[in-house]
């Protein structure tokens, strides 16, 4: 499959998008259990990445590809949302400069060090490690209580 990594790509940005127009048109029940939302999200980020990391099927990888997508954005729209609620109208402009500043250049050095990493370990490996990170990442929701009571 010569575009497999392109149709990856996009099965996500499809998830993405689909995502956002969820996120739009259940702002206020979202907003309501956004804690419990990053929870879900971020716990449904990390099982169909275990999924895709054993997976043989290209179907069901683009299928969880969008799946990983739609989830994703959802957490991303409830993460800033508890910026917003949390930094002062003056500064907001600096903090999501800094955030975007610092979501690419970790994005950079990740691509980075997976690709120094796939070419010794092999490219399941970083799979393996991402959906490790997804689940520590959602057992630390889980158990910060700041977090799981958000509400925007």
């Amino acid at each position: 499959m010569k575009n497999g990594g392109a149709t990856k790509v996009a099965s996500i940005f499809i998830g993405s998008i689909i995502g956002g127009i969820v996120s739009v048109h259940f702002a206020e029940l979202i907003g309501r259990y956004g804690g419990k939302v990053i929870f879900i999200s971020s716990l449904s980020v990390a099982l169909f990445t275990w999924i895709y990391t054993f997976n043989g099927l290209a179907v069901l990888a683009l299928g969880l590809n969008f799946l990983i997508g739609f989830p994703y954005q959802i957490r991303d729209i409830v993460e800033q949302s508890i910026l917003q609620e949390s930094v002062t109208n003056a500064s907001m402009g600096r903090v999501f400069a800094i955030r975007q500043f610092l979501t690419t250049l970790i994005s950079m050095l990740t691509i980075l060090l997976a690709s120094v990493f796939a070419e010794h370990f092999g490219v399941q490996s970083i799979y393996i490690l991402a959906a490790v990170i997804y689940t520590i990442v959602t057992i630390w929701i889980a158990n910060n209580k700041l977090i799981k009571s958000f509400k925007a």
